[in-house]
């Protein structure tokens, strides 16, 4: 695969989430790292522990954000699947730090939403629309803890946040 090909199959894998201004300010602070990082010993100590088998399988939650009345931000920790471990190696992707940071947005399924009838045509057996429940139910967002932290040590969430304060 040539190397505009990867980045195009990279973008075309990526979900994004938008977060309010508050959580945004309290992830990614220092402070948050500090705890990121003592969660990152704990996990490599589990993972240890586990046989080969299960390893790809570990979860760590960190907690939940609430949003609103209705909806929160589950963060975890996560080891990579065995199809992603394989694939960051082929791809010659450092992982420093073989776990991944996931952000996942949770909106309850119980409210009724208003849909176009244009939206989806996927309809499970109870005549609910498929996409439109896999997508009220999370949206998620994996990235490597070692460039979520150095992200957060190197304080582009500042410069990030004065730029489109400044629009």
């Amino acid at each position: 695969m040539t190397y505009t090909e990867n980045q195009k199959k990279i973008a075309s894998n990526t979900n994004f989430i938008y977060i309010p201004q508050a959580i945004g300010d309290e992830i990614f602070q220092t402070s948050w790292a500090d705890l990121i990082k003592s969660k990152i010993e704990t996990f490599v100590e589990r993972k240890e522990a586990l046989d080969s088998l299960t390893q790809h399988s570990l979860k760590l939650p960190i907690g939940k954000i609430p949003i609103n009345e209705k909806s929160f931000l589950d963060i975890s920790l996560e080891s990579y699947s065995a199809f992603e471990h394989s694939w960051n190696i082929d791809s010659h992707i450092p992982s420093d730090i073989p776990i991944k940071i996931v952000l996942k947005y949770s909106i309850p399924l119980t409210s009724d939403y208003n849909i176009p009838p244009s939206f989806s045509r996927k309809k499970d057996r109870d005549s609910r629309n498929i996409e439109l429940d896999s997508l009220l139910k999370y949206t998620v967002v994996k990235l490597p803890v070692s460039q979520f932290l150095s992200f957060i040590e190197s304080n582009e969430y500042t410069t990030f946040k004065n730029l489109i304060a400044d629009v």
